[in-house]
Formats: structure tokens, C-alpha cells, sequence
């Protein structure tokens, strides 16, 4: 494990060629074992492509905390994030390793996925489908878009709720008008 200043890694980065360095991330809710760490690592250096991989390091919990908070997890958390990965798989950006949370990744198949995601035409057309699906997600965000629009439109339900409670606690009319201003 090799733990670099921000300005490092930036500059490694910038000293890559475009689309050419692997993102390793798990989400802030899983933690991977040892021997999946080590699996994973093993593929990842066979692939001979760059790669950052971001770990975050387990909480120090005692063990009867530690055990119930692993409990809740599995209670609550779906499998390894196993829809988003189908999702991504579907919408032709992304491939699966290993498809259980216990589960240890072949160290052939991360090879082959990190190598066919960086270096071949399938990675290209990942890469192109990513691109669409960001295009997408900033126009939903932008003025106009469809995740502004609901935003915006459940902000002002709520102010309406909130005007319309307060009023009845204080006796007014229900009719009440509202105003929303965009600060975009």
C-alpha cells in the first residue's frame, strides 16, 4: 500500500496518457477481507495497467460493536452493491469481478477485466458509453433539466406543506401563495 500526497498523485496522473489509469473504489460501506484484498491485488499487478485504488481503512470498533455493525450491514445493505454493478453492466460501462460481498476475486478475471476496460475495443466502448451517461446526468442537473425540475418542484411542495401548517396552526386561510427563486 503506498499512501501519496494529493499533489503526487496529480502529478502521476497528468503523466498518463487519457483514459488510461483504473479507478479502484468500494463505497464507504464495504470493507474488503485480507485474502480479498490480497486476490484483487494480485490481479490488478498481473493487468500491468495503472491503477489507483482508493482504500479506506476498517474502523477500529471493539468486537462485539464491530460484529453487530457488520450484522445491520448485511442486514440492511444489498449484496456488494450487486445492483448498482448489474446497472452498470446493462447500461454498457462497467463489468463484474466477483458478485457476493464474501466472495474472492479470480486474480485471471481482474486482470482480464482491467485489461479489456483499458486496452481494448469492449474498454472504448465503455468508455463511450460513460461519457453519454455523464452528458445525460449534467444536463438532468442543469437549469431546466429533469433533476432540477423535481428538485425544485419538491421544494416548493414542501415550502407549500410547511405555509399551509403553519397557517392552520395560526388560523389563517389555507390560500396562501409561495415563491421559489432559482439561484442557479
Amino acid at each position: 500500500m503506498v499512501d501519496i500526497s494529493e499533489d503526487k498523485l496529480l502529478q502521476w496522473l497528468n503523466s498518463q496518457s487519457s483514459c488510461s489509469v483504473a479507478y479502484i473504489s468500494f463505497g464507504s460501506q464495504i470493507f474488503l477481507t485480507e485474502e480479498q484484498s490480497k486476490a484483487l491485488a494480485s490481479g490488478l499487478e498481473a493487468s500491468g495497467q495503472p491503477f489507483i485504488w482508493a482504500i479506506k481503512v476498517s474502523p477500529k470498533l471493539e468486537p462485539r460493536t464491530s460484529d453487530t455493525t457488520d450484522l445491520l450491514l448485511r442486514k440492511y445493505l444489498p449484496e456488494d452493491q450487486h445492483f448498482n454493478s448489474k446497472l452498470a453492466i446493462k447500461l454498457g460501462f462497467g463489468i463484474q469481478i466477483f458478485q457476493h460481498r464474501n466472495g474472492i476475486p479470480d486474480k485471471q478475471r481482474v486482470k482480464d477485466g482491467v485489461t479489456l476496460v483499458l486496452s481494448k475495443q469492449e474498454g472504448n466502448e465503455m468508455k463511450r458509453a460513460a461519457k453519454k451517461l455523464k452528458k445525460m446526468a449534467r444536463q438532468a442537473v442543469e437549469f431546466g433539466g429533469s433533476s432540477n425540475i423535481n428538485l425544485h418542484d419538491f421544494a416548493s411542495e414542501m415550502y407549500q406543506l410547511h405555509r399551509t401548517r403553519t397557517a392552520a396552526v395560526r388560523g389563517e386561510s389555507s390560500k396562501l401563495s409561495y415563491c421559489w427563486i432559482n439561484t442557479s
